[in-house]
């Protein structure tokens, strides 16, 4: 709920394609951290900025795909981020029932780290770039 009217703010003062970025690294750091959170508390903790990041994704996501898309193809490209997003939640409830959380944190981990590198190579939206 927070991390939506954040997205909001980010994607219209710095881009999409920065926020993108940040909500990487908001997952990647929190994946990471909740792997070698020392307590219960910490963990409690860094699961909150980890789902402040789930609900910027989502915002920036649409947003970012809505202002590239071609218009014949947008709904089905809106709908890929919400089958991932849930794919990945039921890959992770399952594999958390075979292996450590530990573990399954840090292949959590490597998909937002993924997408870290792949964002020096996104584009920014025109209608961002208009704006500007």
């Amino acid at each position: 709920f927070v991390g939506s009217w954040v997205a909001g703010w980010t994607n219209a003062k710095y881009g999409r394609r920065f926020s993108l970025f940040m909500v990487a690294a908001d997952y990647f750091f929190s994946w990471i951290g909740m792997a070698v959170a020392p307590s219960s508390t910490i963990f409690l903790l860094i699961r909150f900025f980890n789902g402040f990041g789930c609900g910027s994704s989502m915002v920036t996501v649409i947003t970012y795909v809505v202002e590239l898309s071609d218009q014949d193809v947008r709904g089905m490209m809106l709908t890929i981020p919400q089958i991932s997003q849930m794919a990945g939640q039921l890959a992770a409830a399952i594999l958390g029932y075979y292996v450590r959380y530990y573990y399954v944190s840090l292949i959590a981990a490597l998909f937002p780290a993924i997408m870290l590198i792949f964002c020096f190579f996104l584009p920014e939206t025109p209608s961002n770039l208009i704006l500007k």
